[in-house]
C-alpha cells in the first residue's frame, strides 16, 4: 500500500456545473484514489481534483513515486462526460490552442524548490502525462495503451482497452502553427514593453527564451539595428516598410499586428491633456465622405483609445455623428487595421529604442559576396 504522508493543501476551483459531469468526476476520482492507495508499486502519491489555474487538465491531477522508475510521474486529466453517442474531436484550432495553453501553464509551474508537492522539481525531473478521459466515442479505434509508463497508467486509470494514439508529435502541422502563433503574440508583447521603455534593464531580454530564439529574424525583418554599441546596447528603429510591406508568412503578420495593437495602446496611455483634446468634440463640424476610415480616424484620433481590440471614446460624447464614425471604424477587421496603421504611421517612424548588443547578431561575420551573405542570412533566419 502507498505511503500516507501528511496533508498538503492546494487552491481548488469550482467543480463542473452539470450533475452527471460531477458524478462522473467523483467516480473517476474515487477509482484512481483506490488504485493508487492499494497498488504495491506506488510508494507515495499526491492527488487533487479541480486544481485551480491548470486550464483544461485540472479535473484530476496526481503525482506518484513508482518503484523501478528514477523519476516521479505527474498525470493531468481532463474528464469529458458525454450523455449521448457523440464523437470526441480535438482537431480544430481552438481546441488545440486550449490544450497547448494548458500544457504550457502546467509545465511552467514545475520549478526547483517549489513548495507545491504536485509541481516539485523541474520538468526534466518529472515524467508528465496529459490525458483526456471521456465516455465519448473516438474518431479512431480504441486499443490498449502502450506508451510511456503504460504499466502504471493501465493499472491506475484504465478501465478497458480505451486508448487512442497519443498526441505527442511536435511536428504536427496544426499544433506547430498554434505554438508558433502563441510565441509570436508573447514576443510582440515583450518587444512592445522594450520599445516603450517599460524594461529598465535591457539585458533582461537575455533571459527571455522567445527573444533569444527569434531575435535574428525579427531584426532582419522588422528593425534596423545600429552598428555602433554603447554600454552593451545598440539603438534600433522600425524599418520604413514595417507597416507597408505585404508579408506572406502568417506568423510574421501576427507578430506585426499584435505589436501594432500593443503600441497603439501605449501611445494612447502617453497622451496628455486628454480633457482638452476631447473638449469641443461634439461641436466639430465634419462630413462623413465615402466612408473613408482613415479620414474618420484622423477626426476623432485624439478622443479615442484602443482597448480590447476595438476603439473607444476616452470620454462620453453626445454626438450621434461621432458614435457612427466609431461604429464604422470598429465594424470590420479591415477597418480597424486601417485605423491602426494610420495611428502608428508617424509614431513608429520617429521611435527609437535600445536593444542588447547581441540583438540581431550584428557582430556575425559572413564570408562571400553580397548574394552569398544574403543567402546565409536567409538560412539563419528561416523558421525551419
Amino acid at each position: 500500500m502507498a505511503e500516507c504522508s501528511e496533508e498538503h493543501e492546494y487552491t481548488k476551483r469550482e467543480g463542473t456545473s452539470g450533475v452527471r459531469g460531477h458524478l462522473y468526476e467523483t467516480k473517476l476520482l474515487s477509482l484512481i484514489y483506490f488504485r493508487l492507495l492499494h497498488d504495491d508499486n506506488i510508494e507515495q502519491f499526491y492527488l487533487g481534483t479541480n486544481v485551480d489555474k491548470l486550464g483544461a487538465f485540472d479535473d484530476i491531477c496526481f503525482r506518484a513515486k513508482v518503484k523501478g522508475y528514477d523519476r516521479p510521474i505527474a498525470v493531468f486529466i481532463q474528464a469529458k462526460h458525454r450523455e449521448n453517442n457523440s464523437v470526441l474531436t480535438i482537431s480544430n484550432e481552438r481546441e488545440m490552442e486550449k490544450y497547448y495553453n494548458s500544457f504550457s501553464e502546467i509545465r511552467n509551474k514545475f520549478q526547483a524548490g517549489n513548495e507545491d508537492k504536485l509541481f516539485e522539481g523541474t520538468c526534466s525531473d518529472t515524467q508528465c502525462l496529459f490525458v483526456i478521459y471521456t465516455t465519448a466515442k473516438s474518431e479512431k479505434n480504441f486499443t490498449i495503451y502502450e506508451g510511456a509508463y503504460a504499466d502504471i497508467l493501465n493499472d491506475t486509470i484504465a478501465t478497458a482497452d480505451g486508448a487512442t494514439t497519443a498526441a505527442r508529435d511536435p511536428r504536427d502541422t496544426l499544433l506547430s502553427r498554434v505554438i508558433l502563433e502563441d510565441h509570436m503574440c508573447a514576443l510582440a508583447q515583450k518587444m512592445a514593453k522594450c520599445i516603450h521603455g517599460e524594461i529598465r534593464d535591457h539585458q533582461e531580454l537575455s533571459t527571455d527564451e522567445l527573444v533569444l530564439r527569434y531575435h535574428v529574424v525579427l531584426a532582419k525583418t522588422f528593425f534596423n539595428v545600429s552598428d555602433d554599441q554603447s554600454d552593451g546596447c545598440r539603438t534600433a528603429c522600425f524599418k520604413k516598410d514595417f507597416l507597408e510591406k505585404d508579408r506572406k508568412d502568417r506568423s510574421l503578420i501576427l507578430f506585426k499586428d499584435e505589436l501594432c495593437t500593443q503600441m497603439v495602446k501605449r501611445r494612447n496611455v502617453d497622451v496628455d491633456e486628454r480633457s482638452e483634446r476631447c473638449a469641443g468634440l461634439d461641436d466639430c463640424n465634419f462630413n462623413i465622405v465615402d466612408n473613408n476610415i482613415v479620414v474618420m480616424y484622423r477626426h476623432i484620433a485624439r478622443s479615442i483609445v484602443y482597448k480590447n481590440r476595438k476603439f473607444q471614446f476616452i470620454h462620453k460624447t453626445s454626438s450621434e455623428k461621432h458614435k457612427v464614425i466609431l461604429d464604422k471604424i470598429n465594424s470590420t477587421g479591415s477597418n480597424v487595421h486601417s485605423a491602426l496603421k494610420e495611428a502608428l504611421s508617424e509614431y513608429l517612424a520617429s521611435k527609437q529604442f535600445k536593444v542588447p548588443a547581441w540583438f540581431g547578431n550584428k557582430d556575425l561575420t559572413l564570408r562571400g559576396d553580397e548574394k552569398k551573405q544574403e543567402r546565409k542570412l536567409n538560412d539563419l533566419t528561416s523558421w525551419n
